[in-house]
């Protein structure tokens, strides 16, 4: 166990604790920082003394220059090639040379392919103050292991402190942040890292988590790497692994992912669950001038996207108001690919009388003209306090005023400097108001019931949203009893959006259910 030491020495200066400890003749080891002269010992560099129980002790410096030690994995550039030799910038006061001979397998006939401004991550062979230093790309078995040319990727130079710093079995750095995102990493004693993400922007991610780590305390290394996976995930949230296939979940019409902040966290913590804001909706784009949003036909296609871009099988859905009715619609369209789905206050997409559709339609479209040229100059945009006053005066009892101030963290936006306003103004495009064209009949509704094979959860909240034609809700209830492989049905007491304003309500049914989501096996 390593013991904290806040004293500071500087370089020059006598350090004692390993002094008194030789005087009673017990084995003293000196580390990085510290040298002997007689039997006194003084700091060869400015830092905070350290000792790790029971008798070594050293000098933690934020330093970048490398000197080599025996058995090391370091991070190398290949810099030149000469002959046999590759010459290698280790970050040291000379370069280190490779023979062609240190890979696996290498022979006068079998040469590795490494060329001029390759990474190499090795292992130093020889590293003494009157010998260059030798690499191998080997271990004692001749086995190349890990070792080798790195491919792609990102290198970055840190100091050495920031490296032993990640490498400490004590620091949850590296564990917490692969829960967030999938990347690799080789970590070399002299100061380099190289990495390498899914992505581009991935990359840069995880390199900019590690940089931020240096001086930051290990308490905080949690909130870092939820800062990382929220940037990452940009247009959505994610709860749990990011290395699992997530359950996705849906929110509804004109609300966003932060829908669901207060429900997923008591869930589960081995289900990853992704919460998406979407197209319009939050931290979303918009789309472009002259599409219209019809938002149960887009959202089919939204899922099957992301379900084909990550290569996701047997998916399983939550989904609340409109949400919960594309979760319906999807499994409806490709019932063998999903497993189950969980509908909050929703049962399918919603039937509006026809009378009241062809009278709006004209005026809908007017509307939909207005919002798209609207100029930036008539924008409006409020005060935080007129803001959430708004919003819970347009949901009507649906959620109180801490719900809102939950849901306002991706539903409103500070006006930009070319709006010469100040305040905010809402995030979510207002072509969305009139986005409730294209409906679906009961029939066609029903329909799409007939072909739904997987298990479903539905909890309908009491009273709930009211919606223009009630008997639907039990109409498609009881054709899923009948084409489902399994239906559970709750009504708890709440408004629309109790996930939001009593998330216990709902956690404790989906965790007690007989197909809860902690059931789920992951492939």
């Amino acid at each position: 166990m390593m013991e904290n030491n806040d004293k500071i020495v500087l370089a020059g200066d006598i350090v004692t604790e390993p002094m008194e400890m030789m005087k009673t003749n017990k084995k003293v080891i000196l580390g990085p920082g510290l040298r002997i002269d007689s039997d006194t010992v003084r700091a060869s560099k400015c830092g905070q003394l350290k000792m790790k129980p029971p008798n070594t002790f050293w000098v933690d410096a934020y330093q970048r220059r490398y000197v080599p030690n025996r058995g090391e994995l370091v991070i190398g550039v290949v810099v030149a090639k000469a002959g046999d030799i590759f010459r290698l910038d280790i970050g040291s006061c000379e370069t280190a040379s490779l023979s062609y001979m240190a890979f696996e397998g290498a022979t006068k006939k079998n040469r590795p392919d490494v060329n001029v401004g390759d990474i190499v991550y090795a292992r130093l062979l020889i590293a003494h103050p009157d010998v260059e230093p030798e690499l191998v790309c080997v271990d004692s078995h001749g086995k190349k292991g890990k070792l080798g040319v790195l491919h792609e990727g990102f290198l970055l130079c840190c100091s050495l402190n920031l490296v032993r710093k990640i490498l400490n079995p004590k620091c949850t750095f590296l564990s917490q942040l692969a829960k967030e995102l999938a990347f690799e990493m080789a970590a070399g004693m002299n100061g380099r890292i190289w990495i390498r993400g899914k992505t581009v922007k991935q990359t840069i991610a995880v390199g900019n988590a590690i940089l931020a780590l240096e001086y930051l305390p290990n308490e905080q290394i949690r909130e870092l790497c939820n800062d990382i996976g929220a940037y990452v995930s940009g247009f959505s949230k994610w709860w749990g692994s990011r290395v699992k296939q997530p359950v996705l979940a849906l929110h509804g019409w004109q609300d966003n992912a932060g829908s669901f902040d207060r429900l997923c966290p008591l869930l589960p913590a081995d289900i990853p669950i992704l919460a998406i804001d979407l197209p319009g909706h939050g931290k979303s784009s918009h789309y472009p001038k002259g599409m219209h949003y019809f938002i149960f036909w887009d959202g089919i296609t939204l899922i099957r996207r992301i379900v084909k871009y990550y290569g996701w099988t047997k998916i399983t859905l939550l989904g609340h108001s409109l949400g919960g009715a594309l979760s319906f619609m999807y499994a409806a369209s490709f019932p063998d690919e999903v497993d189950r789905f969980i509908s909050i206050d929703i049962a399918g997409p919603t039937v509006r009388d026809h009378d009241k559709t062809a009278a709006s339609t004209g005026d809908c479209i007017d509307k939909f003209l207005h919002y798209e040229t609207l100029p930036e100059s008539k924008m409006p945009c409020y005060g935080y306090e007129e803001m959430i006053d708004l919003v819970l005066a347009a949901y009507d009892g649906s959620v109180d005023y801490d719900s809102v101030e939950v849901l306002m963290r991706r539903g409103m936006a500070l006006a930009p400097a070319h709006f010469h306003k100040e305040g905010y103004h809402f995030a979510r495009d207002l072509r969305l108001k009139v986005a409730l064209l294209g409906m679906f009949s009961m029939d066609q509704v029903l329909a799409y019931a007939e072909r739904i094979k997987c298990k479903v959860l539905n909890i309908r909240a009491d009273p709930g949203m009211k919606f223009d034609n009630p008997e639907v809700y039990k109409n498609v209830m009881a054709v899923l009893t009948r084409t489902a492989s399994k239906v559970v049905y709750h009504e708890i007491p709440g408004s629309h959006h109790l996930h939001l304003v009593t998330p216990d309500r709902v956690a404790t049914q989906i965790k007690t259910t007989s197909i809860d989501i902690n059931n789920m096996k992951r492939k």
